[in-house]
């Protein structure tokens, strides 16, 4: 009796969108063939998604593209579904934009695809995360302008006579403070006290 053909499906997106948009319009539930990309010099283990007609128009997160073409070399199928024809925000740090899509991996009923399959789907899980709602809509730059504009406004309420004082800069906050040894003077050390009564002042002109 022949194994049941091995299944896994996850939540991804296809990356690049803000360079294949010229010539790309998505559709929601547009299907598309995801193959190792040979030549890439940003990645060599790129995952590129075709049309069907063979068209690039993205590629896989880069966090899954080694495990990804592991899995390929070794018979499965690779496919990306849309789930919305809208962009998003990347979460990367460089930006850019990328479509929502749902990911299919197969591969053929045997015990070893199987046990490939499970450890694609485990290292799947611990190297791709879906981009928070607030990364995803940008709201991470209001908050960082807000952040910058606040002790800006303060600053300016300040130099036009506030009654709020400014605060002194202490020298015991000098972070220098915290690394280097503290050198004391004899001086220093020694605060000066006042003479005795049996003592006499001697003042030199």
């Amino acid at each position: 009796m022949a194994s049941t053909e091995k299944k896994f499906e996850f939540s991804a997106a296809i990356r690049g969108y803000h360079y294949y948009e010229r010539y790309w319009n998505p559709q929601e539930s547009e299907v598309l063939k995801c193959t190792h990309e040979f030549g890439n010099v940003f990645d060599i283990f790129a995952i590129k998604t075709c049309t069907s007609n063979g068209e690039t128009v993205g590629h896989l997160p880069r966090e899954i593209s080694r495990v990804s073409k592991f899995l390929l070399d070794r018979g499965a199928s690779i496919q990306a579904t849309l789930t919305s024809s809208n962009y998003r925000r990347s979460p990367l740090v460089q930006g850019g934009l990328e479509i929502a899509c749902k990911v299919t991996v197969k591969m053929a009923g045997t015990i070893k695809n199987h046990m490939l399959v499970e450890k694609y789907m485990q290292l799947v899980t611990e190297l791709y995360v879906e981009p928070k709602e607030e990364v995803v809509l940008g709201s991470f730059l209001i908050k960082s302008r807000e952040a910058i504009a606040q002790p800006v406004a303060s600053k300016k309420k300040n130099d036009k006579g506030s009654a709020i004082p400014k605060k002194k800069a202490r020298p015991d906050r000098d972070i220098r403070t915290m690394f280097l040894p503290a050198t004391r003077t004899d001086q220093q050390a020694e605060p000066s006290r006042p003479p005795k009564e049996n003592e006499s002042t001697i003042v030199i002109d």
